[in-house]
């Protein structure tokens, strides 16, 4: 599994930066209506997500405040509160592990609480080990990440 993943992490690599097009995805409703459980969540099995994004929240159709909470992580103002969380405690037994790659924020100021929000929200679902990782300058280097993750080295939160 380790082998086909490298080998599809350099194929996603190159075809995405040779596209230079980067629609993105709703990672906020693929964890909020459940679609982690049907596609992710398998009994007796360790479950790893990796999840390659740059670490904004933002996808059309999903970018809505409840109270001070939100939807999203804008590039404009980054983090302005916690993410909503639809899934409180409810991944707590399923042990779903994650592997943030390559949050990599616009604005420096926004890091740190990126990263502490997007902490907070995997925790508040429950799950237990969560490892966010920032832009690396080669493939190489999130490789090692990656291999590090899966080979359990990385504690996490």
């Amino acid at each position: 599994m380790k082998a086909e993943f490298q080998q599809n992490l350099g194929q996603i690599y190159n075809e995405t930066l040779e596209a230079k097009k980067w629609v993105g995805c709703d990672i906020w409703d693929f964890f909020s209506s459940k679609k982690v459980d049907d596609y992710c969540v398998r009994p007796n099995s360790r479950n790893v997500i990796i999840i390659l994004t740059d670490g904004y929240l933002n996808f059309s159709g999903h970018n809505f405040q409840e109270g001070d909470s939100y939807s999203y992580i804008s590039e404009k103002d980054g983090a302005k509160g916690p993410l909503i969380d639809r899934r409180i405690g409810e991944l707590k037994d399923k042990g779903l592990e994650i592997l943030l790659l390559e949050m990599n924020p616009i604005k420096i100021t926004h890091r740190d609480k990126m990263k502490e929000t997007l902490e907070n929200w995997f925790k508040s679902m429950g799950i237990e080990k969560v490892v966010i990782s920032e832009t690396e300058a080669d493939m190489v280097a999130t490789e090692t990440i990656i291999k590090n993750f899966l080979d359990n080295k990385e504690q996490g939160i």
